[in-house]
């Protein structure tokens, strides 16, 4: 990728857990996001990050963010800042923008769910000639250890849980770390708001949300969120009912006559009242494709169910 580095911000959860921020202004200016532009413009005008859980001289990085130049800084920075010479990399799911840095990681252990290593198997060849999501291409490092739902991982004497849910993709982990009940929840909850991949995974994915709530975990961090809220103790687990409401929300307005012009605000009223969610701009054009995937399947429904009488 041709892309002047960038110094990643470096926000310091606790002790062990650090998060390494990129974009949203905070590490220069956004782009104007355009949902068929450059996909990296598009992670760095949402805000983008990968983490580290330290203990000793181990680290574990969950993602290796969408800029490989930034994971080797953020190797170099663990090495020299926090004594680290083992390093452990877990993959949230499949999608570029979290496995670029993996080059820079080939010597380590790479873990993903065992979904997401066939993913990035099916799409090795059109990432790195650049044609699965357009320029730029990527080095596409394969997982050496798989699972298929659930894997507990140890980064010194910390313990890390890896547990698969079916949300945002099918392949895609949750790393819980009991000790501070934290949880580390890639794409599975976004600030503004998710994506919604297909109308059958929006509406599977609400037990699934069900089910993150049941982990236990009093604090969650997203790869795409808002930094003064990852900077200063993270999302609770309201942040869970905000996606619910916002999926609901998708269906329930779909027949209104102005469904495709309603506001953003009008899918995530309780979520932006209680300062769960907050509106980031490039978030708009996420979430004009979500209405227009929502309207085209009714649209497409209405159409079958004519024909079938």
């Amino acid at each position: 990728m041709e892309r002047k580095v960038t110094v990643p911000q470096v926000y310091r959860i606790n002790d062990q857990v650090l998060c390494f921020y990129l974009g949203r202004n905070v590490t220069g200016p956004s782009p104007v996001a355009d949902i068929d532009g450059n996909w990296v413009d598009l992670d760095w005008a949402w805000g983008v990050c990968s983490y580290a859980i330290c203990d000793g001289d181990e680290a574990l990085i969950f993602d290796t963010n969408v800029y490989p130049d930034q994971a080797l800084w953020i190797r170099r920075y663990l090495e020299d800042q926090r004594g680290v010479r083992r390093f452990t990399v877990v993959l949230s799911h499949w999608h570029l923008d979290h496995i670029s840095g993996n080059e820079h990681f080939s010597d380590c252990h790479i873990i993903a769910s065992s979904r997401c290593r066939q993913e990035m198997i099916a799409i090795k060849d059109k990432a790195e000639a650049g044609r699965l999501w357009k320029e730029p291409a990527i080095k596409v490092v394969l997982p050496d250890i798989v699972f298929e739902d659930s894997l507990s991982v140890y980064v010194g004497d910390t313990e890390v849980q890896l547990r698969r849910y079916d949300i945002h993709t099918p392949d895609s982990i949750a790393a819980f770390v009991p000790k501070y009940k934290l949880c580390l929840c890639g794409d599975m909850l976004e600030d503004t708001v998710a994506f919604v991949l297909t109308i059958e995974a929006l509406v599977a994915q609400r037990s699934e949300l069900e089910r993150l709530k049941e982990m236990g975990a009093e604090v969650f961090y997203p790869d795409h969120g808002d930094p003064e809220k990852i900077s200063n103790g993270g999302y609770g687990p309201d942040f869970i009912d905000a996606v619910l409401e916002y999926s609901h929300n998708l269906v329930e307005l779909h027949d209104d006559p102005d469904y495709d012009k309603l506001p953003i605000e009008r899918f995530i009223p309780k979520a932006l009242e209680n300062g769960t969610l907050s509106v980031w701009p490039p978030y708009v054009s996420v979430h004009k494709g979500n209405v227009e995937l929502v309207k085209a399947y009714f649209a497409n429904k209405t159409e079958e169910e004519e024909k079938g009488e």
